[in-house]
């Protein structure tokens, strides 16, 4: 059996090779002749005869109709006297591009346009900084205004992100707390659904009376 001539993924251009039918070329066939397409299968015919399937393009191919094609990129670079631009190609399609535009107070320079527009275009993207991890929240808070299991001048204390009460329950019940701004979130007085930091639902504290409280931070 014959090694195949094309891989799958190859550019290749369609060949004419009209009048050839002991290789499967019907009239039909011509229509793609200059083509440029790209291998996505192939088959075995017989003992040497590979024919491949082509994107976009019907019919089975045999590898003589087809010839190999180098990707052809290139960057062009054109102005309008006020705006330049970079574009990258891969043959005859767009890949890429980048603009500069010249300031209303500077004279006009191609080669200051061009090189920016250049620079911006083969820039690498900036890596995305990584995520700080949020932990839950060890603190103590001071309730300034309280109402309900929350007492005004009372201190509670919020460890791995729920506030303990004296009667050993936990708030909130759904949810942690990552920060102050999530315990001010919970405690805002508003009956509508309160989510922290991470998106998560803060349940199990719902009155339409502020509770005002503050930090305590020892030392």
């Amino acid at each position: 059996m014959g090694n195949p001539k094309f891989n799958i993924g190859d550019k290749v251009k369609v060949l004419d090779n009209s009048g050839r039918a002991n290789i499967g070329y019907v009239s039909g066939m011509k229509r793609y002749s200059g083509d440029i397409s790209e291998i996505t299968s192939f088959r075995f015919y017989g003992n040497h005869r590979v024919c491949y399937r082509l994107k976009n393009i019907p019919c089975d191919w045999d590898e003589s109709l087809l010839e190999a094609v180098k990707n052809e990129n290139k960057i062009v670079i054109t102005t309008d006297g006020t705006i330049t631009r970079a574009a990258l190609y891969d043959g005859h399609k767009l890949i890429k591009e980048a603009f500069s535009t010249c300031s209303k107070e500077d004279a006009f320079k191609f080669e200051t346009g061009a090189k920016i527009a250049f620079e911006r275009l083969t820039a690498k993207p900036a890596e995305p900084k990584p995520k700080k991890e949020l932990k839950p929240l060890n603190t103590k808070i001071f309730v300034i205004d309280g109402y309900n299991e929350f007492k005004s001048g009372h201190i509670y204390e919020i460890k791995n992100g729920k506030i303990l009460d004296n009667t050993g329950w936990k708030y909130p019940y759904e949810g942690s707390f990552y920060n102050m701004s999530d315990v001010h979130k919970y405690f805002n007085g508003s009956n509508d659904v309160k989510y922290n930091s991470v998106g998560d639902t803060l349940g199990g504290y719902s009155t339409m009376k502020q509770v005002k409280v503050m930090e305590v931070k020892e030392g």
